[in-house]
C-alpha cells in the first residue's frame, strides 16, 4: 500500500489503482479502499468486504448491475443482470441502451410487465406501452444475454467398469427461450447471473446421468470408440434438454470433448512413447539392413578374387588410392584386416563343412525316422490285433454272462407273475367270502325286518317249539302294557284265588271310606255356601268404591294434565280416602356402570364399552 495509490486486489492483475480510484484501470476490479452499495439493501460497504453489514448477503451475488454511459457492459462470464429499482429511475431519464442481442425483462413491485428488445428506452418512449407502465411505481430491470452461450460442463469422478476415476468434458450452446421462467427458476434474488454458475447448476445433473453409462463400459472402450461418444452426446442432450426448459432455456447444440483419465492418462503416453520408439527401431534397422546390402554388392566380386594375404592387402592398398585416403590404415590395422579376412575365409569354410555335415546327418536321421516309424507301425499293428482277439473274447464271455442275467430275469419275472396271480386270486377268494358274508347278514336282516312287521299269528304260523313259546309271551307283555293296574290286578286275580280275597277285601274298605268321604263333603259344602254369601256382598261394596275412586282420578288428570302443582282430590262416599295426584318431575338421572374390563364408566344402556369394545 503507497501513499498515493494501492495494489490491486485481483491476483492475476496486481496493478496499482490511485487513491481516488474506484476501480482498477487495468482490470476493473473494485479499489482496495473504495465504497459501493450493498446490491439487496443498498447499503454503504467497502469493496474488499466479502458480506454486507447490514443485511448479510454476499456481496459477489449482490453486487450493482455495471452499467456505463447507459449501457450494460458486460464481461464474457456474465448471462443475466438486474439493474435495481434505486438505478432504473435516473437510467431511464437519460436513456436506457438495450444492446442488440439483449433482452430486457421490466418487473414493477414485483410483478413481471414484459419485455423489450435491442434499442433504446426512456421514460417518454417506448416504455409507456409496456403493459400500462407507470412512471411513479418503483421499477427494476433485468438483462438477459439472447443470444448463443457456450457452457463449459464437466462431470468429475465418474467411475469406469475398472472402477477407475474418469472425467468428461462437454461444450453446450444454449439460448434464451421464456425470459419469466429464467427469472422464476433460476435468479433466486441473485443481482446477476453468470455462465459459470449456469454450467455449475447442470453439473451434478450431468454427472447422475452420465455415471450409469461409463460405469458399464471400459476405459479402452471410452477413449478408443467413436461411436461411443455420438451416443454419449445424444444420450445426454435427452437428459439436459427438460433441465434447461425448467429455466428458461434450450438446447442449440451440445459437443462432447473428451473422457480423461488420471490414472490412465500416463498409460496411454507411455504407450505412444513406445510405439514411437518402436517405429525409430525399425527404420533404423532399415537402414542398417540396406547399408550392408549396398556394402555386399560392391565388396562380393572383389571378395571372391582374394585368394592370400598378400592379395588382401595388395585390395586394401588399391582401394585406399582409389579412394584418395593412402597411409590411412595402419600396420596394426593391417593385421587386424588380415585376421578378419583369414577368419572370415577359415568361417566360410568351417559353415560349408557343417553345411555338409549337416546334410549327411539330415539324411542319416531322416532314414533311422523312416525305419523307426516302420517297426511302431508293424508294433502298433501287432498290438491292435491282439485287443482285437481279446476284444472278442471279452465279447463272448460278456454276451454269455448277458444270457445268463436275461434268463434270471426272466425266471425272476415268472416267480412274481406267479406270486402276483396266486395273490390275485386269494384276493378274490376273500372278496367272494366277503360278499357271501354281507349277502347272508342282508338276507338275516331282511328276514329280522320281515318278522318285525309281521304279525303275531304269522309268526306263530311259521315258528314252532321255544321261538312260539317266547312269541306268546311277548304277546302278552305287549296286551299288558296297554292295560290298567286295576285290570293287571284283576289279572292276576284270575290266575290266583288268594289274590282274588285280598282284592275283594279291598274293594269292600275302599266302599266304606268312600261313604264317610261323601258325607264329610256335603257338611263342607254347605259351610261353603253360607260363606260365599256374605263374601259376595262385601265384594261388591268394594268394587263400587274402586270404580268410584278410579273415575275421580282420571278426572282429575284430564283437567291439569301439565301443572305442577299438587292435586287433591276429597273423598267420595262409602269412606274412601282422598286422592292425592303429584305431577310427574325430571327423570331420575340414570347412574353409569363400570365397564367389567377396563373399568371404564359407561351409560347403563350401552351395549359395549366405547373404551375396550368389550361387550355389557
Amino acid at each position: 500500500m503507497g501513499i498515493f495509490s494501492d495494489r490491486c486486489i485481483n491476483p492475476d492483475c496486481g496493478g496499482r489503482v490511485p487513491k481516488a480510484a474506484k476501480f482498477c484501470r487495468i482490470c476493473g476490479t473494485p479499489a482496495p479502499d473504495a465504497d459501493t452499495n450493498c446490491g439487496r439493501c443498498g447499503a454503504v460497504v467497502s469493496t474488499s468486504s466479502k458480506f454486507c453489514w447490514s443485511c448479510g448477503g454476499n456481496l459477489a451475488d449482490m453486487q450493482k448491475a455495471p452499467l456505463f454511459g447507459n449501457r450494460w457492459v458486460r464481461d464474457a462470464d456474465s448471462f443475466a443482470v438486474r439493474v435495481d429499482e434505486w438505478d432504473v429511475k435516473g437510467t431511464l431519464t437519460k436513456g436506457l441502451d438495450v444492446e442488440h442481442g439483449t433482452t430486457g425483462m421490466v418487473f414493477q413491485q414485483g410483478r413481471f410487465c414484459g419485455c423489450v428488445d435491442g434499442g433504446r428506452y426512456d421514460m417518454n418512449g417506448f416504455l409507456k406501452k409496456v403493459n400500462n407502465f407507470n412512471q411513479t411505481t418503483p421499477t427494476a430491470i433485468v438483462l438477459v444475454d439472447a443470444g448463443d452461450v457456450e457452457l463449459h460442463l464437466e462431470a468429475v469422478k465418474l467411475y469406469s467398469q475398472e472402477h477407475l476415476e474418469v472425467d468428461a468434458i462437454f461444450k453446450a450452446m444454449v439460448r434464451l427461450k421464456d425470459p419469466e421462467k429464467l427469472f422464476t427458476n433460476a435468479f433466486k434474488g441473485r443481482n446477476h447471473l453468470t455462465v459459470q454458475y449456469l454450467a455449475g447448476s447442470l453439473a451434478d445433473e450431468l454427472r447422475a446421468a452420465l455415471q450409469t453409462y461409463v460405469g458399464a463400459r471400459p476405459v479402452d472402450e471410452l477413449y478408443n470408440n467413436a461411436g461411443l461418444r455420438k451416443d454419449v452426446e445424444r444420450q445426454m442432450q435427452l437428459e439436459l434438454e427438460p433441465i434447461l426448459e425448467r429455466i428458461g432455456l434450450e438446447m442449440v447444440q451440445l459437443r462432447f470433448v473428451d473422457f480423461f483419465c488420471p490414472t490412465y492418462d500416463p498409460i496411454r503416453e507411455k504407450e505412444a512413447q513406445l510405439y514411437v520408439d518402436t517405429r525409430d527401431a525399425d527404420v533404423q534397422i532399415e537402414r542398417l539392413k540396406l547399408t550392408q546390402r549396398m556394402r555386399k554388392e560392391l565388396t562380393a566380386d572383389k571378395m571372391d578374387e582374394i585368394k592370400t594375404d598378400a592379395d588382401f592387402e595388395d585390395f586394401v592398398r588399391q582401394t585406399e588410392h582409389e579412394l584418395g585416403i593412402k597411409d590411412v590404415i595402419r600396420a596394426d590395422e593391417m593385421d587386424r584386416l588380415k585376421r578378419e579376412f583369414a577368419f572370415k575365409r577359415e568361417k566360410e569354410v568351417l559353415l560349408q563343412e557343417i553345411e555338409i555335415t549337416g546334410i549327411r546327418d539330415e539324411h542319416e536321421r531322416n532314414r533311422i525316422r523312416a525305419a523307426l516309424i516302420a517297426r511302431i507301425e508293424n508294433e502298433n499293428l501287432e498290438h491292435q490285433a491282439r485287443l482285437d482277439r481279446e476284444l472278442a473274447e471279452v465279447k463272448t464271455e460278456a454276451d454269455a454272462r448277458r444270457l445268463r442275467l436275461e434268463v434270471e430275469r426272466l425266471e425272476s419275472e415268472q416267480d412274481f407273475w406267479e406270486a402276483e396271480k396266486a395273490i390275485e386270486l386269494r384276493r378274490k377268494s376273500e372278496l367272494v367270502q366277503v360278499e357271501m358274508e354281507e349277502r347272508r347278514q342282508q338276507v338275516e336282516a331282511k328276514t329280522l325286518e320281515d318278522r318285525s312287521k309281521a304279525s303275531a299269528q304269522a309268526l306263530l304260523s311259521i315258528l314252532d317249539g321255544p321261538a312260539a313259546d317266547r312269541i306268546l309271551k311277548l304277546e302278552e307283555f305287549r296286551a299288558k302294557e296297554k292295560l290298567t293296574p286295576d285290570q293287571l290286578i284283576a289279572m292276576a286275580a284270575a290266575d290266583s284265588p288268594h289274590v282274588a280275597q285280598v282284592l275283594a277285601e279291598k274293594y269292600k274298605a275302599e266302599a266304606a271310606m268312600s261313604n264317610e268321604r261323601f258325607k264329610q263333603l256335603q257338611e263342607f259344602m254347605a259351610k261353603q255356601d253360607q260363606t260365599h254369601l256374605g263374601a259376595a256382598d262385601r265384594l261388591e261394596r268394594v268394587m263400587n268404591a274402586a270404580l268410584y275412586q278410579m273415575g275421580a282420578t282420571a278426572v282429575t288428570r284430564a283437567q291439569a294434565p301439565h301443572s305442577s302443582q299438587t292435586v287433591v282430590t276429597p273423598g267420595g262416599p262409602f269412606g274412601t280416602p282422598p286422592i292425592i295426584v303429584t305431577p310427574p318431575g325430571p327423570p331420575m338421572p340414570t347412574q353409569e356402570k363400570p365397564c367389567p374390563k377396563c373399568r371404564q364408566m359407561v351409560p347403563p344402556d350401552s351395549r359395549f364399552c366405547p373404551n375396550c369394545r368389550e361387550k355389557l
